[in-house]
C-alpha cells in the first residue's frame, strides 16, 4: 500500500477456504475514499454494501472494530482490537490536538494506516497543531473502553469504513447532521479531512487473482 496511491485494479472474489470467502476484495479508487459519520459508509458504488458485516473489501483493509460493548452486537465479526491477522496490523489510534484551542481529534484504523497517517497530517497540518499531539499510533487495546473514542464521536468514516475520524466532545446519536460544538477548531478539521482523503494507503490496481494480503503487502 502506498500514501497518496490510486488504488484501483480489478475486483476479485475470495477463494473457498480462504477468511471471508465468497466476498470480493479490490477495486476501490481514492475518488471513492470519503464516506459519512455513519459507520458503514466510504464504499464504492459498485459495492452496493447495505451490511458492513457482510460486505466485501474494496481497499483490502477491513472495517474498524471499536473496544468490546461498542460494536452494536456485532462483536468478533472482524477479531477484536488486537487481532494481528488484521491487514494492516491491530487496531491503533492517534490523538491530534489544535495549538490554538481546546480541539482534539482522534483517528483510528489499522496500525500501519495510523503510522502512515500521523507523518501525512504532521507534515500538512503542522502549523495548528500542538506538540502534544501523537508521534507514533497507540494499540487501542491499551486503551480503556471509557477512554477510547466511541462511534457516536465520529466526524467521517473513509475507506469503506476502515479509518474513522473522531472529534473529543462531539455526540451525533442524535443524527447524522448532528452540529459539531461550538468551539471546534474548523480550520485543523478541514486540514486533517482533507489529507486524509488525499493520503490514506491505498492499495494500487494490477492483481488479477485472489492472494491473501500480508503485512509486508500493506506496509507504507
Amino acid at each position: 500500500a502506498s500514501t497518496y496511491g490510486g488504488g484501483g485494479g480489478k475486483v476479485i472474489p475470495i477463494p473457498s477456504g480462504s477468511t471471508f470467502s465468497g466476498r470480493s476484495v479490490g477495486g476501490g479508487t481514492r475518488s471513492s475514499i470519503y464516506g459519512t459519520s455513519t459507520y458503514g459508509s466510504g464504499y464504492p458504488v459498485s459495492y452496493s454494501c447495505r451490511d458492513v458485516y457482510a460486505c466485501g473489501f474494496p481497499y483490502y483493509y477491513w472495517p474498524v472494530v471499536y473496544p468490546v460493548g461498542e460494536n452494536g452486537g456485532h462483536e468478533g465479526a472482524y477479531g477484536d482490537t488486537s487481532n494481528t491477522t488484521r491487514p494492516g496490523g491491530p487496531m491503533a489510534m492517534a490523538t491530534f490536538i489544535s495549538n490554538s484551542d481546546n480541539t482534539m481529534f482522534w483517528i483510528i484504523a489499522d496500525n500501519s494506516t495510523v503510522a502512515a497517517l500521523i507523518t501525512t497530517i504532521d507534515t500538512n497540518c503542522t502549523s495548528y497543531l500542538s506538540s502534544a499531539s501523537s508521534s507514533s499510533p497507540v494499540p487501542l487495546s491499551a486503551v480503556s473502553s471509557t477512554s477510547a473514542p466511541q462511534p457516536e464521536q465520529a466526524v467521517e468514516y473513509y475507506r469503506a469504513s476502515s479509518v474513522v475520524l473522531s472529534l473529543a466532545g462531539y455526540n451525533n446519536s442524535v443524527g447524522p447532521n448532528t452540529p459539531f460544538p461550538s468551539t471546534t477548531n474548523a480550520v485543523l478539521l478541514s486540514c486533517m479531512n482533507y489529507t486524509i482523503g488525499e493520503s490514506v494507503p491505498l492499495v494500487n490496481g494490477g492483481a488479477s487473482s485472489w492472494s491473501s494480503p500480508t503485512m509486508c503487502m500493506l506496509c507504507v
